[in-house]
């Protein structure tokens, strides 16, 4: 946080309280404050540092291994509970991996109908508003929600017209790299939800794993548009919070997922609700492990 020295950061960021005063009982109180929660703080620190380094580890291995044939990951941030800066965390993680790797394209996929993380990317909250407006009136919609509607009208073969949907950011962002673009979100998601959900249902055998596989068909035309290797592009895919026909696309499209998370019960319970939908862990299990681990060692397997 701006302004703060580190001692006040963090007993800010844990939620203590610093006396104005010099005295020495409220001093001692305050040590006793940080005693209390800091013991949780070094655990939480170290339960997150093994698991990142053995991530690491294994990135680093398998490129070498590898070469070339290293196909960049497709990243889902999503967690079973809103407000916990789930936008906001794409919007950062895909505008630095694009300012860090001019030599890459980096796609953002906005799957969540309130379109936060477009809004942000397309200029913030009045510029982004207009941009999201203007591009959701326009027919057919260049958003997220014009991609669904065709498929919906051709639901079980690719039409490969995903290309023509992502857009280049820097063109309404002066700020944002030139080689991030963006599949723009929508509110019209909801209201085509039951479309997607009943298309999964009548025609071939196969159609659940057709539908489920739209936004893997939409990764795969973007990326034989921009005519580059897999090894040299990044995607984000940002989810609906809820666990919607949505997110079931966004996570059979992806390899990895990102849990944004604060450290509080209802986050807990959040997570752990994650993890039983993804996984089937049983309540009983989840509750014998904390959420960081549990989800570092699924992460490895």
């Amino acid at each position: 946080m701006p302004g703060l020295s580190g001692r006040k950061y963090r007993a800010r960021a844990f939620g203590l309280r610093l006396g104005a005063g010099r005295g020495r009982g409220r001093s001692d109180e305050w040590r006793r404050q940080w005693r209390r929660r800091d013991g949780w703080g070094r655990m939480l620190r170290w339960r997150l540092r093994v698991p990142l380094t053995r991530a690491r580890r294994q990135v680093h291995s398998s490129q070498s291994r590898l070469g070339d044939k290293v196909s960049m990951a497709i990243y889902a941030l999503w967690n079973n509970k809103g407000g916990v800066g789930k936008s906001y965390l794409t919007f950062q993680i895909a505008s630095e991996y694009a300012r860090t790797h001019q030599n890459q394209k980096v796609l953002v996929i906005d799957l969540c109908p309130q379109a936060n993380a477009s809004s942000m990317l397309l200029g913030g909250i009045t510029v982004g508003e207009r941009n999201l407006v203007k591009l959701s009136t326009t027919s057919p919609r260049q958003t997220i929600s014009g991609y669904v509607e065709q498929r919906i009208i051709s639901p079980y073969q690719n039409p490969k017209v995903g290309s023509g949907f992502a857009l280049n950011v820097n063109a309404f962002n002066k700020r944002i790299a030139k080689n991030l673009f963006l599949i723009v979100g929508d509110e019209e998601l909801e209201v085509q939800a039951s479309r997607v959900s009943n298309a999964t249902r009548p025609g071939p055998a196969q159609a659940w794993r057709l539908v489920h596989g739209w936004i893997s068909d939409l990764i795969a035309d973007v990326r034989k548009s921009w005519n580059v290797k897999e090894s040299e592009s990044a995607v984000f895919i940002d989810c609906n919070p809820s666990f919607s026909i949505y997110t079931e696309l966004a996570m059979s499209a992806s390899d990895r997922l990102i849990i944004p998370f604060s450290a509080d019960g209802s986050c807990k319970r959040a997570v752990r609700a994650v993890l039983s939908l993804l996984y089937g862990i049983t309540s009983r299990l989840l509750r014998n492990s904390s959420p960081i681990g549990s989800t570092a060692r699924l992460a490895s397997v």
